[in-house]
């Protein structure tokens, strides 16, 4: 395979992509394109803002419990191996 020649074949980048859930930019003839920054840079923006919009990770904590005393506590979590 070439280096970003016309021998280089995406099919198989795209179809893991698609496979499992993911996206490939396919950028050819960056050597020879005068906008090369731009479509590069334009790539690499649109895969982090999809990154950034993609995941998300929250927890909530579970309710406080008041005893008879008023004393507030959480029960303890229980970790699933």
């Amino acid at each position: 395979m070439g280096r970003g020649g016309s021998d280089f074949d995406a099919a198989p980048l795209i179809e893991l992509a698609d496979e499992t859930g993911g996206r490939a930019e396919i950028l050819k003839n960056l050597g020879r394109d005068s906008g090369k920054t731009d479509r590069l840079k334009d790539a690499v923006e649109s895969i982090a803002m999809t990154l950034r919009h993609r995941y998300l990770v929250g927890y909530e904590p579970p309710p406080l419990r008041i005893d008879a005393t008023g004393e507030a506590s959480r029960p303890q979590s229980e970790f699933v191996d």
